[in-house]
């Protein structure tokens, strides 16, 4: 999931001759993304001035860029043992500590940096990070209220308030902090994602589909968001946009079983279910534990009369789940298809004790046998 990193601006400080022209030079490969290059350049300053907490603070951005964050991290600390309240220095502290998993000493540097700076709402932020991080929700939602408090317009921190809240199943507060970020102009593809979820949960597709959209724009690897916008577009019935944007996801995860499944059902829907086969079929192949492939598999031999193929598919599902209401429900049809009374009636007398409206329904169509 995406993580905002807050990287503080490169500072300069007046230092002498060569050592501002080596200085410079390093800010200039840092911009170039020249890290390792920068990182000799920023070595070559501190190795005349040792004092120079800006060359270390730099030096650290440079290993943290190539995910060196126990080297970034003593380059930190070496700038912070020169100036004790650099608070920029203090949050890449916690940064580093939050990537490598040691959460309480990265909450204890973000800590100091808001001691040093009550108003540094990146502090903040991070703070919530880690408190999310290492699962403790109600701290994550005091930051990142704190950060919004003092920076309203900080729309990271609304989208990662909006998950905090998730977390606490309080999913009205999650979609207000979501809509914020939205009509703020979030850039966060899993913010227009996680929106659009919310959106499909209430059955409005068309804001859903919409949302989705953008989601694919800002972030056009996320293949789940094209999945869950061809399940919207299945119940808008409308089929084409659904097999492309169930393509577009199988092009990103050739192995999604829940797009084969999403496809299948374009087809199913439409009443075409011997082209809906290969589709549920490919997705037991890919989830062969998988109770819902099987059983939508098993329906569309069902519906397209192959009884001799349906009967050992929903036999599976059974076996993988054997309260699975709708497959037990699912092998009594086919019996009473075959008009077999004898075995749809047994089936009758396991569904009744899952569902008493399937198994009225199936004792409906065995009233109807001699």
């Amino acid at each position: 999931m995406f993580r905002q990193i807050t990287i503080a601006l490169l500072l300069l400080v007046t230092v002498a001759g060569n050592a501002q022209t080596t200085f410079d030079k390093g800010l200039q490969q840092y911009g170039a993304k020249q890290y390792q290059d920068a990182i000799a350049s920023f070595k070559q300053v501190v190795a005349g001035d040792a004092k120079n907490y800006a060359a270390y603070y730099n030096m650290g951005l440079c290993y943290y860029a190539i995910e060196k964050y126990e080297d970034a991290a003593n380059s930190f600390k070496q700038a912070l043992a020169l100036k004790a309240d650099y608070t920029q220095a203090l949050v890449q502290l916690g940064n580093c500590y939050d990537y490598l998993g040691r959460f309480n000493e990265a909450i204890a540097s973000y800590q100091k940096a808001i001691e040093a700076d009550p108003n540094n709402s990146s502090a903040y932020f991070e703070l919530g990070v880690a408190h999310h991080r290492s699962k403790v929700y109600t701290e994550a939602i005091k930051a990142f209220k704190e950060c919004i408090r003092i920076n309203y317009n900080y729309t990271e921190a609304h989208y990662r308030l909006a998950r905090s809240y998730k977390e606490t199943n309080n999913n009205t507060e999650a979609k207000n902090e979501l809509e914020i970020a939205i009509q703020q102009g979030s850039t966060n593809g899993w913010a227009w994602y996680e929106l659009a979820k919310v959106y499909s949960g209430q059955n409005n597709s068309p804001r859903a589909i919409e949302l989705f959209k953008k989601a694919v724009w800002l972030k056009p690897d996320l293949a789940d968001a094209y999945k869950m916008m061809g399940d919207e577009y299945v119940h808008m019935h409308e089929y084409d946009s659904a097999k492309n944007s169930f393509n577009e996801a199988l092009r990103l995860s050739p192995s999604y079983t829940d797009a084969y499944l999403g496809m299948g059902n374009v087809y199913y829907n439409q009443n075409l279910y011997s082209q809906s086969v290969p589709y549920y079929k490919k997705a037991t192949e890919l989830s062969p534990d998988y109770v819902t492939a099987w059983l939508y598999l098993a329906d569309s031999y069902l519906n397209s009369k192959d009884y001799a193929a349906a009967i050992p598919v929903y036999k599976k599902a059974i076996a993988i789940d054997a309260k699975n209401a709708e497959a037990q429900y699912g092998l009594g049809l086919v019996y009473y298809n075959q008009g077999n009374k004898a075995l749809a009636t047994a089936q009758y007398n396991k569904v009744k004790l899952l569902s008493t409206s399937l198994a009225d329904k199936l004792m409906g169509f065995i009233k109807q046998l001699q």
